[in-house]
């Protein structure tokens, strides 16, 4: 897979002799990179295009950031039609300490960085745990494009996959924080259960987003919270437009993260009538 900007040469569609910019995002069947820039220069000749620059290419797993295994079967299953099933399973006895869950716990006592990918997503996450309790740990994120301290999650202990602790040596990231003076906040929340944890969001962050287990990687709900219940919460949802778009109402067994404090989401609040 690859990322070029094009340009159009005689014989192209019009609209694309008009277009300004031309970004075209390239698939093609190739076992090496010589092979790779021969098919994408036959796709581009027969679609009356030159190339100006490539900007990226490379595996289509690592292009898209997806678990190589889980895109393969996901393709032999669209080529062949024939259903697939991907397993996991353990042999570990029911009270075996989770490594991850331990992990996260060093990383609150040491103050190391920590990085991780949530149960059921294929991307990372860079942050501090700051804090730990019986349901819930806490992450100071950092965001990997403005490298600042970007607002935080609460992840549930179960959910946490492949925490591995992160030093200087690993990322510039953690240095620039360093140098800037910008430092790991807690901002002491109850992390024992769900309902604790959201009541304490209510006046602090004026949204949250929800992650929920029955549509892992299909983006997260984020809203107002406006009733903490017993068994569920209530938010006033909000769409990408920045516009209400009525009340959800999500049960506490489905949400294994919560997100709060990023500029996503400040910025989405400043908008909202």
């Amino acid at each position: 897979m690859g990322r070029a900007v094009l340009r159009a040469l005689e014989g192209a569609d019009q609209e694309l002799l008009d277009a300004t910019l031309i970004v075209g995002i390239v698939l093609v069947f190739a076992s090496s990179p010589d092979e790779f820039e021969l098919e994408l220069s036959k796709v581009l000749r027969d679609s009356n295009l030159e190339l100006v620059e490539l900007e990226d290419a490379g595996p289509l797993h690592e292009m898209l950031d997806v678990d190589q295994y889980k895109l393969d079967v996901a393709l032999e299953t669209a080529t062949s039609g024939d259903p697939a099933l991907i397993l996991h399973t353990s042999d570990e006895p029911d009270d075996a300490e989770d490594p991850e869950w331990n992990a996260i716990r060093e990383a609150v006592a040491t103050g190391d960085a920590v990085q991780f990918r949530e149960l059921g997503s294929d991307a990372w996450k860079l942050g501090f745990a700051v804090d730990a309790g019986d349901t819930w740990a806490l992450i100071n994120l950092v965001n990997d494009t403005s490298v600042t301290f970007d607002g935080y999650i609460a992840v549930r202990f179960d959910c946490f996959m492949e925490v591995e602790v992160m030093n200087e040596t690993d990322t510039f990231m953690l240095t620039a924080l360093d140098r800037r003076g910008d430092r790991p906040r807690d901002p002491q929340l109850p992390l024992d259960d769900h309902r604790s944890l959201l009541a304490a969001l209510v006046d602090r962050y004026p949204l949250v987003s929800l992650s929920d287990a029955r549509t892992r990687g299909r983006g997260w709900t984020i809203g107002r919270i406006i009733e903490v219940g017993d068994r569920d919460v209530t938010i006033k949802r909000v769409n990408t437009f920045g516009e209400w778009d009525g009340e959800h109402t999500q049960s506490y067994k489905h949400i294994e993260a919560i997100s709060f404090g990023s500029a996503y989401n400040e910025s989405l609040n400043l908008v909202l009538a």
